[in-house]
């Protein structure tokens, strides 16, 4: 599972391909958003920003209630 500085770090990323895989055709659109409110704290799914809060909420959820180990990311896996 990412750590929380690393989904941070990707965030512009991530954002951007819900853009370009999800929101361009109006059908994906409507299915991405009835994935998002039924999988995430969300009340807007057309808002992003929402959309990415939920997912780092959840995330953490993951990590509390699973005890996942966090991956830091190449660099830093790169120098453990």
């Amino acid at each position: 599972m990412p750590s929380a500085e690393v989904l941070a770090g990707a965030r512009e990323r991530i954002v951007d391909w819900w853009t370009a895989a999800w929101l361009h055709t109006p059908v994906l659109r409507e299915r991405f958003g009835r994935e998002v409110v039924v999988a995430l704290p969300v009340e807007d799914a057309n808002d992003l920003d929402q959309v990415f809060a939920g997912l780092e909420w959840r995330r953490l959820r993951l990590r509390q209630d699973q005890e996942l180990t966090e991956w830091g990311g190449a660099a830093i896996a790169a120098t453990a």
